[in-house]
C-alpha cells in the first residue's frame, strides 16, 4: 500500500509539472496573457480570459492599448448596474485600434455590450445580451461574424443592436427577441456590408428599422421576420445592393409613419428578393420603395396590407426607375405604382386591390401580364396610363373592369390584348393601334400595332 500510494504522488507531480510546463509555455511562448478579475489593458497582445467575470457596474474589460487580441474562452463578461458609472461591459477607449475578441458571452447592464469605435475591430462567435445601450457598437473596417445579440432591452433612448462605420461587415449573425423605442438592428457606414443574418421577433414602441445602410452598402441573403413596431418600420434601407433578402410577417401597428419592406434609396439595385405578409394597421405599406435611378430586378411582393390606407407592391419614384421580371401579387391596392418616368417590363401582376399597373407621364409597361381580378362592373383596372405620354405595348390584361385605362393626356398603345374585360380602353384622344374585338379562329392581320379584345 506504501508503494503504491508513492507511486500514486509520483504520477500526480508529474501532471503538476506537466500542466505547469503547458502553462509556462502559453505564457513564454504563445505570449498569451491571463485575465481572471476585471482588467484594464494598456498592452498590444493576446489575453486569456479564465473565469466568468463580474464588475458592479463600469467595464469589467477596458482596453488602452492597440492590436489587442481577447478571448473570452467561453466566459462571461457582465457589467452589473449597482453602483459605479454605467460602461459597456467590454470597452476599448476611442483613439485606439485593432481590437479583436471571440468565444464568449457579454452582458451589458446599463451599458453597451461591447464598445469599440477604433478602426479594425472583429468580433466573432460573441452573444451579447441583457444590454441597455446598444449590443456591438464598433468603428471602421470592423467585422461582426457569427455573433448572437438577444434580449437587450434599449429601453425609451433607442440605439443600435449591431453598428460598423465605413468599410466593415456583419456576417452570418442572429438578433432575435430584443426590445426598445427605437431600433436599429444592423447600421453601417458607407461601402458597409451585411450577408447572412437573421432578425426576427424584435420590438419596438416607436421603429424599428431592420437593416440601415449608407451609400454603397451591400446587404445579401437577410432575413427579416415577425419583427413588430408601433409607429414605423423598414426592413432593408440602403442606396446600393440588395439580393436575396427575405422580409416577412411584419408589422407596424399604430398612427404616424408607414411600413417598408425594402427601401433602395435613389440608386439601389435590387435583385431576387421577397417581400411578403406584412401588415401595417395604420399608414402606408410599400414592399418595395425606390426613390430614383436604379431598378429592381427578379423581386416578389406578395400579400402585404395597409388596412384602411394604400398598400403598394413596389412603388417607384421618378427618373427611369426599371421594375424588371418582377411579381406583385395580393397586395391591398396597387401591384406597381409609378407616378412619373418608370419603367415596368416582363412583370406580372396580380389580384392586387384596384390597379395592376398604375404608372404616370413619361413612363413605359412592356410585356407585363395583368390579372386584377375584377368583373363586368367593376372600377378596377388592369393598366392605367395616367398625364400623357406613357407608352403601353404587347400587354396582356385579364379579367380587369378596365383593361387599360388612360386617364388625361395622349399615350400610346400597340401590341396589347385584353380578356374579359368590360371597356379595353376609351380611345378619345389616343394614339392607339386598330382594336379588334373578338377576331376568331385564323385570323389574319399585318397591322404591328394591333391590340386585340378576346
Amino acid at each position: 500500500m506504501k508503494a503504491f500510494r508513492t507511486i500514486r504522488l509520483a504520477l500526480l507531480m508529474i501532471g503538476l509539472l506537466s500542466g505547469g510546463a503547458r502553462a509556462a509555455a502559453l505564457s513564454t511562448q504563445e505570449g498569451v496573457r491571463e485575465i481572471s478579475q476585471a482588467t484594464v489593458i494598456t498592452s498590444p497582445g493576446a489575453y486569456l480570459v479564465t473565469r466568468d467575470l463580474l464588475v458592479l457596474g463600469g467595464s469589467a474589460i477596458t482596453i488602452q492599448a492597440d492590436d489587442v487580441t481577447l478571448d473570452l474562452n467561453g466566459h462571461r463578461i457582465q457589467s452589473v448596474p449597482v453602483f459605479g458609472t454605467y460602461d459597456a461591459a467590454i470597452r476599448q477607449q476611442d483613439w485606439f485600434a485593432n481590437l479583436s475578441v471571440f468565444n464568449g458571452t457579454v452582458i451589458g447592464g446599463a451599458g453597451a455590450g461591447i464598445w469599440a469605435t477604433g478602426r479594425n475591430s472583429r468580433v466573432e462567435n460573441v452573444t451579447v445580451r441583457g444590454s441597455q445601450k446598444g449590443g456591438i457598437l464598433l468603428g471602421d473596417m470592423a467585422v461582426v461574424e457569427n455573433c448572437i445579440v438577444v434580449s437587450n432591452d434599449l429601453g425609451l433612448t433607442g440605439t443600435n443592436l449591431i453598428c460598423g462605420g465605413a468599410g466593415s461587415r456583419v456576417a452570418g449573425s442572429i438578433l432575435i427577441g430584443n426590445t426598445g423605442a427605437r431600433l436599429v438592428g444592423i447600421r453601417g457606414g458607407q461601402g458597409c456590408i451585411v450577408d447572412g443574418c437573421i432578425l426576427r421577433g424584435n420590438l419596438a414602441s416607436y421603429y424599428f428599422n431592420g437593416v440601415e445602410l449608407a451609400r454603397g452598402g451591400v446587404v445579401r441573403s437577410v432575413s427579416i421576420s415577425d419583427n413588430y413596431c408601433a409607429s414605423s418600420f423598414s426592413g432593408v434601407v440602403a442606396d446600393g445592393t440588395i439580393e436575396r433578402c427575405a422580409v416577412v410577417r411584419n408589422i407596424k401597428d399604430m398612427d404616424g409613419g408607414s411600413l417598408a419592406g425594402i427601401d433602395a434609396g435613389v440608386n439601389g439595385v435590387v435583385r431576387r428578393c421577397i417581400v411578403k405578409e406584412n401588415t401595417a394597421y395604420s399608414g402606408e405599406a410599400y414592399a418595395y420603395f425606390h426613390r430614383g435611378h436604379g431598378g429592381l430586378f427578379d423581386c416578389v411582393a406578395f400579400s402585404n396590407v395597409a388596412v384602411g390606407a394604400s398598400a403598394y407592391g413596389f412603388c417607384l419614384s421618378t427618373n427611369n426607375t426599371v421594375a424588371s421580371r418582377c411579381a406583385a401579387t395580393a397586395n391591398g391596392s396597387r401591384g406597381f405604382y409609378g407616378p412619373i418616368g418608370c419603367i415596368i417590363k416582363q412583370s406580372v401582376a396580380k389580384w392586387n386591390g384596384w390597379y395592376g399597373i398604375d404608372v404616370g407621364a413619361w413612363s413605359s409597361v412592356e410585356r407585363c401580364l395583368v390579372d386584377n381580378t375584377g368583373d363586368a362592373t367593376d372600377t378596377r383596372t388592369g393598366i392605367a396610363a395616367n398625364n400623357g405620354n406613357v407608352r403601353v405595348e404587347n400587354n396582356h390584361v385579364l379579367d380587369s373592369g378596365r383593361g387599360i385605362g388612360c386617364f388625361g393626356g395622349v399615350n400610346f398603345l400597340s401590341g396589347n390584348s385584353a380578356v374579359n374585360t368590360t371597356n379595353y380602353v376609351n380611345t378619345t384622344g389616343q394614339s392607339c393601334g386598330a382594336i379588334t374585338n373578338q377576331p376568331g379562329a385564323n385570323f389574319i392581320s399585318y397591322n404591328p400595332w394591333q391590340n386585340f379584345g378576346l
